[in-house]
């Protein structure tokens, strides 16, 4: 059975991080040998594409930065030059909120690509978590009023951390919380504390 524990081992303790560990062939028989080359050749296709994905999300990511900021650039200008409250200023407006929203999106894209090739860079500081978490129950107040809001925070509990990341991150739940909820429906926010950690529940 040692081959088969080995294999257990070495695929158990596979993540996006790990993708280069091997299962070892050992002494296992001809029988065994041929399933641990078989999981190694599948494990060496997963890593190829798992780094093929993250470089693709990167690169497209910066590629298309540069064109939505010289387009975000000439409809703010176009929309100076249009006759105020008219249709085409409206229409311009329009698009520049289509173009903020992609300019969204490839962010958050290229920062899921940095943090898989472990490559972002964390900017840690210490500030009111609680503060933060309600600052979110307002934003959700304000866009989702027919919504009911509970909270179960402990107030003044400061972290070290990073604010933007963690603010993206609770912004994301809430953003689904109202989005998938129901008319008259309920978001509750919690922070549990202790000496040192903290778990926030949307």
């Amino acid at each position: 059975m040692r081959p088969v524990k080995a294999i257990a081992q070495t695929t158990a303790g596979i993540t996006a991080h790990r993708l280069s560990d091997r299962v070892p062939p050992g002494g296992a028989s001809r029988e065994f040998r041929q399933l641990i080359d078989v999981i190694n050749e599948m494990l060496e296709r997963l890593e190829t594409s798992f780094h093929q994905a993250a470089r693709f999300s990167a690169d497209a990511a910066h590629e298309l930065k540069t064109p939505l900021t010289v387009l975000q650039g000439q409809l703010e200008s176009a929309i100076q030059h249009a006759a105020p409250g008219s249709e085409e200023q409206q229409r311009y407006n329009a698009l520049l909120e289509e173009v903020q929203r992609l300019k969204s999106i490839i962010q958050k894209l290229l920062l899921l690509a940095r943090a898989d090739a472990r490559q972002l860079a964390l900017n840690m500081e210490t500030f009111d978590l609680s503060a933060l978490l309600m600052a979110a129950v307002e934003d959700i107040g304000i866009i989702a009023p027919q919504l009911r809001v509970e909270t179960q925070i402990q107030p003044g509990f400061r972290v070290a951390a990073d604010r933007a990341l963690l603010r993206q991150a609770i912004g994301n739940l809430t953003s689904n919380a109202v989005k998938y909820n129901a008319d008259g429906g309920l978001v509750r926010l919690a922070l549990e504390a202790g000496d040192q950690s903290a778990r926030v529940t949307v």
